[in-house]
């Protein structure tokens, strides 16, 4: 029947004759055949019953079975689990009404009783009366989709499961640098005021200790500057602390900033310039945040700056924005690698020039704070003639 229906579509006379080539040997050549013997897609047809009434070769291969012992004996559910065929009947209705069925997944059983997932598409076909008469139906195979698919699962699985130490150990991590950080503050301030109580002393003090004592001072300050740092970053990655914006005059703070600082460029013979065209400038800040930002840039800027050289802090601003710049007369920054500048922990070639240490984190906790106060921070240089790091905050 299908195949007089198929040659009526076609238009080819069912008595046609020809042949064609396979495999050196001449066989009889009709559409049908070309249809059913050459997809490389399973194909099959079955009645209204649901006996299965033609089959290609390449579904019976994957199914395991011959020709004799499936045409118009075997039902498609007699080839597929119990829950992929519940699944087809649910669309089979649809199929006979609207004439086809789409992309369902179902397992088909081979003779030897293993599974094998497939992809079912189907179309009705009709006589004149529009009564349904069969199903044609393509069976696509998915092993190897299935098998890649269970592979991503397991792979997905071992991310989730190696995503969740990595948590954890970052948890574990943020919570040491916490206590340690915290923990370190204690004597450091402790000997900070040890060394301010012998300074009060320092008419009965040889000149070679006043220098020990501020050496002291220095490697005090040092050490405070990297503790804070690390505090800073573990509240970053725990995204605590977030800032509380409020007016600050930028040419008052940096005045008392740069006063904290000129014990430490004084002892490495740097000087340090500040340049503002006006006593009030204002800015939208956290004060916190922002001296973060500011402390960072004057320790990079007097590290990397040599001893009978200036570090330059200069305040422009119009009715739209104001911009804070730290100058140095180092060396500078080599051009590949400004894409690193503000990345967590680098530390590029250019090295301080008195052996200062260096966390690499400066930098990254800037660009951090200066984003969530709304500024923005670039920098500028020209390799061996030093670097200038610009934060740029709106008017107000």
């Amino acid at each position: 029947m299908e195949k007089e229906f198929v040659n009526k579509i076609i238009g080819q006379p069912s008595d046609f004759n020809a042949f064609i080539k396979r495999d050196g040997r001449l066989i009889p050549y009709d559409n049908l055949s070309i249809v059913y013997g050459n997809t490389p897609v399973g194909y099959h047809s079955t009645d209204p019953a649901g006996k299965i009434i033609l089959i290609n070769d390449v579904e019976l291969k994957w199914l395991g079975y011959t020709r004799e012992e499936i045409v118009k004996k075997m039902t498609w559910e007699d080839l597929c689990t119990a829950e992929s065929y519940d699944r087809f009947q649910q669309h089979y209705k649809a199929l006979v009404e609207e004439g086809h069925l789409l992309d369902l997944f179902m397992e088909c059983v081979t003779k030897t009783g293993q599974l094998y997932p497939v992809v079912v598409n189907a179309i009705a076909v009709y006589d004149e009366m529009g009564d349904f008469v069969m199903a044609r139906t393509t069976v696509v195979q998915i092993i190897e989709q299935k098998r890649l698919e269970a592979e991503l699962r397991k792979k997905n699985q071992e991310l989730e499961s190696l995503n969740k130490q990595l948590y954890e150990l970052n948890q574990e991590k943020n919570r040491f640098l916490g206590i340690a950080s915290h923990d370190l503050q204690t004597p450091l301030t402790n000997i900070r005021l040890l060394t301010d109580k012998l300074k009060l002393t320092q008419q009965n003090l040889t000149e070679r200790q006043r220098y020990w004592i501020e050496d002291i001072q220095v490697s005090i300050e040092h050490m405070s500057h990297m503790i804070y740092s690390l505090l800073s970053v573990n509240r970053i990655e725990q995204g605590v602390n977030m800032p509380l914006l409020e007016s600050v005059n930028l040419a008052n703070f940096l005045s008392h900033i740069l006063g904290r600082f000129q014990v430490i460029a004084h002892r490495k013979h740097v000087g340090l310039r500040f340049e503002c065209d006006s006593d009030e400038v204002w800015v939208k800040a956290d004060p916190q945040y922002l001296t973060e930002i500011v402390e960072n840039l004057l320790s990079n800027a007097i590290k990397f700056s040599p001893a009978g050289h200036d570090v330059r802090v200069q305040v422009t601003h119009t009715e739209s924005y104001v911009q804070l710049a730290v100058s140095d007369e180092g060396k500078g920054i080599k051009p590949d690698e400004m894409p690193l500048l503000f990345g967590k922990f680098q530390k590029l070639s250019t090295r301080p020039t008195a052996g200062e240490s260096s966390t690499g984190l400066g930098l990254s906790i800037v660009k951090d704070h200066a984003e969530k106060i709304g500024a923005t921070v670039s920098c500028q240089s020209e390799y061996g003639k030093g670097a200038t790091f610009s934060v740029m905050f709106r008017s107000i």
